[in-house]
């Protein structure tokens, strides 16, 4: 029971910790420059000394900017830092890293192939038929 409760204070932690990091880089003057990206999850240590801050970008033809978008967001990683205390009571605050997060594109690419085997599938069949 113990190892629940402690999975999810840690769950707690990862959600707060990404609601302060997301009204920090869509606040009204960051917002224009991060638009076109969506933060999918963080990966915030036990210590939480460090935390992998996971992001996608809402059309798959951005993604050739990650490497600029990773640079932006490092420029505002400071103010992100000075605001977690003020929202969150933690023992440390995090060293963030941000990264696009590869799982996402991984499981879209799977899913495309799924879709594909199952209209060449319906297309066999109706022609059978």
């Amino acid at each position: 029971m113990k190892k629940i409760a402690i999975n999810v204070k840690h769950e707690r932690r990862n959600s707060e910790l990404k609601k302060v990091i997301n009204s920090v880089v869509f606040s009204s003057k960051n917002a224009a420059q991060f638009a076109d990206i969506y933060f999918t999850r963080i990966d915030l240590t036990k210590d939480t000394k460090d935390a992998k801050i996971f992001f996608v970008f809402v059309s798959d033809e951005a993604i050739e900017k990650s490497a600029e978008v990773i640079e932006k967001l490092n420029g505002i990683k400071k103010e992100i830092q000075l605001a977690v205390p003020k929202a969150m009571r933690l023992k440390f605050v995090p060293k963030m890293m941000f990264k696009l997060d590869d799982e996402y594109y991984k499981s879209k690419r799977i899913e495309k192939i799924f879709e594909e085997i199952k209209s060449d599938d319906e297309a066999r069949d109706e022609a059978n038929d």
